[in-house]
């Protein structure tokens, strides 16, 4: 990250702290689009509210446009890009806005730019919409989504506390009408501590009535048992002395409700005369229960912003680490394979023995790349609707030979399951790595316990990312009996290359890389665990609702000589030169550039020579889909093939656009760009 994006998202998360930790008053929404705005260095700005008696309309309470606050106002859903999110999920259009949807105040806005998520409250109902638009095109399409959902969580939660407030504040005001009382609880004692009155408010906060409560024992009534005793020497200290320590103080304290309930309230006491010159203790309270909460759902929110801070740093460290090796790997395993054609046409086996252990030991080499990738959600596997019993049982028959005859390895898989939306490779990876951890922890001596089965959950907290889930999910749920994870390892055990394992043992990649998986298909994780009580893994997958494909996809053919010419742009040397050699055996005539522009003045120059173009996306000066938008003002039937080691913000959207014909990861699968380059220059 160059030293401006970095100053940039420092701002960003500057602006994002001091917008979820405004104080909750009548101006939280305009500083909540004023912040958001700074935040992603946007034009404008809105929040924006269902109208309750229909789903046509949406009133808008705050809006930031341009440096200025705009007053509220309303506008029809229907043919805005605002449709496209309330009561489903976010959604970025970088560019195009005015193409895209014909309203009409886009154009006056001069929107070029959209990116909205929508609200919901604590049950899942709809509230509205938070969005932000610019007047030119976006990036980083995953770097505004966080931001946006931070800010989202926030407005959603101010939104359904208002909501409840002014619910609140109606009922108390029939109430007051109805009983002409204070609005907070009253009670008065004697100086044997004996109630004497108290008020409808009263009543209704702990449940007694009045004629049940009048000369009992405020102590056996109100307070809890643990503070009794302190509560009678309090008493019998003031009469004595005259002093007391709650007295003319607003303190926070329990009281006790009919129920046996404990209750936070708001306690001041004051000491009146009775016409006898007696002490009467006069006590106001007011229940915090609402307070209590909303300062613990800040808190949650100020642990899931630095969380997310901690995690986006990470990812894109890792994410650039992964990109670098992947070009490595390319050349690597480019040459083995190779090198192996010629030992098989040299009828060696010795070299293709050490060639294959070569292999070996570089494709373990990918695969950590690809835990990388994957957690730094740069890299997403092909999802299917799948019943996840398939692949987890095709991975616990080959646990079954990885584990001691002392562990048993026990299973319950749910029949009739909800279909999720899944890769079947990655799911065997969560399983494969929970289950290994798992052995570990045991010593060779316990019991693993693996379930699957359909739950509905309320009001829990995601172990690894932290937000609030709750709804259905079909879980996936890993058990062993062995010595539990302390509470200070459960708060990092999720980071990569953090291992409670010794030195050597692990890479402390496995549950970062669940972390990643789990997250990409919008999942979540459970953790139960204390030392010495094992631990219980809760993997939670959304339903899909889809069905299950009836087919699939036929097999490659591969070994076709080739013929033309192609144009190679890769800005790594060593891979450039592999891949030409790799086409070259192929019977490819190949012209390398080393840059974008380079590619582009050649193409410009020739732009009849070439039969495909073959370009990496990361390259200085000019993308891969940057130079492939250029070649199709040049030569419009040129087909084009990207590649990339690294496939942050690469939609297949995007690529399609720019006229792309096919997209690779690194290392490039050989067979599968063999088979596409057969399609693609195939006469006719």
């Amino acid at each position: 990250m160059n030293q401006n994006a970095d100053q940039q998202w420092r701002q960003a998360l500057h602006h994002t702290a001091d917008a979820v930790t405004s104080p909750a008053d009548a101006d939280i929404f305009r500083a909540l689009v004023r912040e958001l705005t700074r935040a992603l260095a946007v034009d404008h700005a809105m929040i924006g509210v269902l109208l309750p008696d229909g789903p046509e309309q949406v009133e808008v309470i705050a809006a930031y446009s341009c440096g200025r606050d705009v007053e509220p106002f309303r506008y029809d859903l229907a043919g805005t890009p605002c449709e496209q999110v309330i009561g489903q999920h976010y959604r970025f259009y970088p560019s195009n806005m005015q193409q895209l949807f014909h309203d009409p105040s886009l154009r006056d806005l001069g929107v070029e730019s959209y990116a909205a998520i929508p609200l919901f409250d604590s049950a899942g109902n709809t509230l509205g919409l938070i969005a932000a638009m610019h007047g030119r095109a976006l990036e980083d399409d995953e770097g505004i989504e966080s931001v946006m959902r931070i800010f989202s969580t926030r407005t959603a939660l101010e939104l359904e506390r208002q909501r409840y407030e002014n619910a609140h504040r109606r009922s108390e005001v029939r109430y007051r009408t109805i009983f002409e009382a204070a609005m907070d609880a009253i009670v008065s004692m004697d100086a044997a501590g004996r109630i004497l009155d108290l008020n409808p408010a009263a009543e209704a906060c702990f449940g007694h009535t009045k004629a049940d409560a009048v000369g009992q024992l405020l102590s056996d009534v109100l307070i809890p048992a643990r503070y009794r005793d302190a509560h009678r020497h309090g008493l019998a200290k003031f009469v004595r002395t005259g002093e007391g320590d709650y007295v003319g103080r607003r303190v926070e304290v329990y009281a006790l409700n009919a129920n046996g309930g404990e209750i936070p309230v708001e306690l001041t006491i004051e000491v009146a005369q009775d016409p006898n010159g007696g002490d009467i203790f006069i006590g106001y309270m007011r229940d915090i229960s609402d307070r209590r909460q909303a300062a613990e759902t800040e808190k949650r929110l100020q642990s899931q912003l630095r969380q997310a801070q901690k995690m986006q740093a990470i990812g894109q460290l890792t994410g650039g680490i992964a990109h670098d090796f992947n070009n490595i790997l390319t050349t690597v395993l480019g040459y083995i394979l190779m090198a192996q054609e010629q030992a098989n046409r040299h009828d060696d086996p010795t070299l293709n023995k050490y060639l294959d252990r070569i292999q070996a030991a570089s494709q373990r080499a990918s695969h950590q790349i690809q835990q990388m990738l994957t957690f730094s959600r740069g890299q997403q596997g092909q999802r299917q609707p799948l019943q996840l019993a398939e692949p987890v049982y095709e991975a616990l028959r080959m646990l079954e030979a990885v584990m001691p005859a002392e562990i048993d390895l026990t299973e319950e898989l749910g029949a009739r399951l909800p279909t999720v939306l899944a890769d079947p490779t990655q799911i065997e990876q969560i399983l494969m790595n929970l289950c290994l951890n798992a052995r570990d922890a045991l010593a060779g001596n316990g019991e693993i316990h693996v379930a699957l089965r359909q739950i509905h959950l309320d009001d829990q907290v995601c172990s690894s990312c932290h937000r609030c889930l709750g709804g259905d999910y079909v879980e996936l749920q890993v058990a062993d009996t062995g010595p539990g994870i302390s509470i200070e390892d459960q708060e990092r055990i999720f980071e990569p290359f953090f291992s409670t394992k010794p030195t050597g043992q692990g890479s402390g990649m496995g549950l970062a890389m669940i972390h990643g998986i789990v997250h990409e298909h919008h999942g979540h994780i459970l953790l139960d665990s204390s030392p010495q009580t094992g631990a219980r893994f809760r993997i939670l997958f959304p339903p899909s609702g889809h069905r299950l494909p009836d087919s699939t996809a036929p097999a490659a053919t591969t070994g076709t000589a080739l013929q033309g010419r192609v144009l190679l742009v890769d800005d790594e040397v060593t891979v450039a030169e592999f891949m030409a050699d790799l086409l070259s055996s192929w019977g490819l005539k190949v012209d390398i550039r080393y840059s974008g522009r380079d590619a582009l003045a050649l193409a410009n120059a020739e732009p009849d020579n070439f039969d495909i173009v073959i370009t990496d996306q990361t390259m200085p000066g000019m993308s891969g889909l940057e130079l492939a938008t250029e070649l199709m003002v040049v030569n419009p039937s040129l087909p084009v093939i990207l590649y990339t080691g690294f496939a942050e913000g690469v939609e297949e959207a995007h690529w399609r656009q720019a006229g792309i014909r096919a997209f690779f990861r690194k290392p490039v699968d050989s067979d599968r760009l063999h088979h596409t380059l057969c399609e693609l220059l195939a006469p006719g």
